[in-house]
């Protein structure tokens, strides 16, 4: 494989169709901030990432946010989620995203 293709098929769909923005906006910085807070950013769009952060308040927020919820859920490790638990967030989730979400069917197929 030339390296043209190597370097293309390596490229993150997520990340792909922001590389050629000038600047980020905040809802870019909402599609992308999984990959930020996982450390997968690509470096290009990184430093437009940064950018955008130090001058919005409120994406410096969100991304703490996730960042906190991101190191929170580590610390957590495989604990049994209480039944009750479960069919909350269940619920919540299906109000949130629609009973018909196919990661939904999957976890009615679990159980």
């Amino acid at each position: 494989m030339d390296e043209e293709k190597r370097v293309s098929a390596e490229i993150d769909p997520i990340q792909a169709p922001f590389l050629e923005l000038t600047e980020l906006e905040c809802s870019d910085v909402g599609a992308l901030t999984s990959c930020y807070v996982d450390g997968e950013m690509l470096h290009a769009l990184r430093t437009k990432f940064d950018a955008h952060l130090a001058a919005c308040p409120l994406c410096q927020e969100s991304v703490a946010q996730t960042k906190f919820v991101v190191d929170s859920a580590s610390t957590i490790g495989d604990r049994e989620i209480p039944r009750e638990a479960q069919l909350r967030l269940r619920e919540a989730l299906r109000d949130r995203v629609g009973f018909n979400s196919p990661k939904l069917a999957a976890l009615r197929q679990e159980n």
